[in-house]
C-alpha cells in the first residue's frame, strides 16, 4: 500500500493506492474506485522538502 500503486480488487477493501477511495457501493456492487475514477487521469506528484509540501496545493478546476 503506497501513493500510486496499481489499484487491486477497484480498491474494495483496502485503499491500496492511498487516494482515500475505497469500499463498495451497496446500491450498484460497484466498487468506489470504479465509479469515481475511472473516467480520469491519474498522476502522481513527488515532493522532496516538508517546506515545500507544507504550503502546497492543486489549483481547483
Amino acid at each position: 500500500i503506497h501513493p500510486d500503486a496499481r489499484v487491486v480488487d477497484d480498491d474494495s477493501i483496502i485503499d491500496d493506492n492511498c487516494n482515500g477511495i475505497y469500499g463498495m457501493n451497496s446500491e450498484s456492487g460497484r466498487p468506489y474506485e470504479e465509479e469515481f475514477c475511472n473516467e480520469t487521469q491519474r498522476i502522481g506528484i513527488t515532493v522532496l522538502g516538508d517546506s515545500i509540501s507544507a504550503h502546497f496545493h492543486l489549483p481547483e478546476q
